[in-house]
């Protein structure tokens, strides 16, 4: 009988590594021989590197914080200019179409801001994402010009403490708005900045002569490289300071009182009675002092109303010896008059009734008196009015006129109102003949 000979299986296929990736291409049945290893590989290398890209609706770039423009921030929104460099940001390095760049900001706006960005779309709507951010600039950013920010940017100085790395952070910031308004090149931003951080770091100059600063102005570094030299050297200045001063490190150590270091209870009694003593010595002391610093207010305070009731006083008595001197003055004006009229009545010396004109001849007081114009009283001795005199007071003494001249003269002299006055001196005296009349005389 003959025996039935079975030939063997085949041998199970080898899965391939790349047969349970989730982007690879079902396998086709073909012959070994008809597709070349490098081909193969360079189909499998595309599909890899097609899986492994990123969509569109990946989180690359993290959506932008909403932003709505009110002051002060809300809670939960960005400042202006941190949403303006976020979404600038987002619009210039994302690999994102346009259409998803506008979607990304217009979710981010709200408010007064969304209500700007649908404005921007009714008039465009065709509009970019950088036309949103302008506009969002526009209205809610500030007005000043390149000119305006640039001026700003040259006047900022190192504040009292403040670190020169922080100083330099503080200048690239605005140096980034000055760029972005104009009023720099890009191409000038390097040598502006290391100008103004020479000319501006007023706290920190040691440290610019030991990084020379100085000597690179007319090649300037880059910005990180500049701050990470100013971070090292001030890490270098830290490590020093630390290593000359030094620190003091606390130590412990172990302390057990043995019975003879611990003090019995009557020295704890004498103890707590001199501590009681001490305060109510202190107690004693504080409240002399406030004492004597009341009485010495006190004291001061007497001084100062002393002194001023002394210069009342002498205000008072300046102002009745002044009251005193007037009523002196008056009282020897008032005596004067009377005098004066008291001699008028009993006859008084020629000097008394003729004060200006007694020494002087006839001839020339009568010139004196009608050129002048004025009068006299012979009671009250004052001038300006005329008084009749009484004819036996006139005494002509040694005078060689005749008798009856004298008569004559008297009974001329008691008649005239106006005596030594006007034009008339008609008495009936010679020509050329000095006569001098003298009054009764009491000397």
């Amino acid at each position: 009988m003959a025996t039935k000979v079975t030939p063997p299986d085949p041998p199970e296929p080898v899965p391939s590594p790349l047969e349970d990736h989730p982007y690879s291409e079902p396998a086709q049945s073909a012959p070994q021989s008809s597709i070349p290893m490098e081909t193969f590989f360079q189909v499998v290398e595309t599909l890899i590197e097609k899986s492994a890209k990123p969509s569109y609706d990946s989180h690359v770039f993290r959506r932008l914080r909403a932003f709505s423009g009110l002051v002060p921030t809300p809670a939960g929104e960005e400042s202006l200019d941190i949403w303006l460099e976020q979404a600038r940001l987002m619009v210039d390095e994302a690999e994102l179409p346009d259409r998803e760049k506008r979607k990304r900001i217009l979710e981010s706006l709200k408010g007064p801001a969304f209500e700007i960005a649908q404005a921007v779309r009714a008039n465009d709507p065709d509009v970019t994402p950088d036309d949103y951010i302008a506009a969002l600039e526009k209205v809610f950013g500030s007005t000043e010009t390149g000119e305006d920010v640039y001026i700003a940017f040259r006047s900022m100085r190192q504040h009292f403490g403040e670190k020169l790395s922080d100083f330099l952070r503080r200048i690239e910031r605005t140096l980034t708005k000055v760029v972005q308004k104009g009023g720099l090149l890009p191409t000038q931003r390097d040598g502006a900045r290391i100008e103004q951080l020479l000319r501006g770091a007023t706290e920190s100059e040691l440290m610019l002569v030991q990084l020379r600063i100085r000597e690179r102005r007319h090649c300037p570094p880059r910005f990180l490289e500049l701050l990470n030299e100013v971070r090292e050297e001030e890490d270098r200045q830290l490590v020093r300071r630390k290593t000359t001063l030094g620190t003091a490190k606390a130590t412990v150590r172990r302390f057990s009182a043995t019975e003879d270091m611990l003090a019995s209870p009557s020295e704890t009694v004498k103890l707590q009675n001199e501590i009681e003593q001490l305060k109510t010595k202190i107690s004693k002391m504080t409240l002399d002092a406030s004492q004597a610093h009341v009485e010495d207010e006190l004291r001061q305070s007497h001084k100062t109303v002393k002194q001023e009731e002394r210069n009342a006083v002498k205000c008072i008595q300046q102002q009745v010896s002044d009251m005193q001197h007037q009523l002196q003055a008056m009282a020897v004006t008032f005596k004067d008059t009377t005098q004066k009229a008291q001699r008028s009545r009993q006859g008084g010396d020629a000097t008394a009734r003729f004060p200006s004109s007694a020494r002087r001849d006839p001839q020339e007081r009568c010139t004196e008196m009608s050129r002048k114009e004025t009068f006299f009283c012979y009671r009250c001795g004052e001038d300006g009015h005329v008084s009749q005199i009484d004819p036996k007071l006139f005494c002509f003494g040694d005078s060689p006129i005749p008798k009856a001249w004298k008569e004559r003269l008297v009974h001329r002299l008691a008649q005239r109102t106006n005596v030594f006055s006007v034009n008339e001196w008609d008495v009936g005296m010679a020509k050329g003949v000095k006569h001098e009349i003298r009054l009764s005389d009491p000397r």
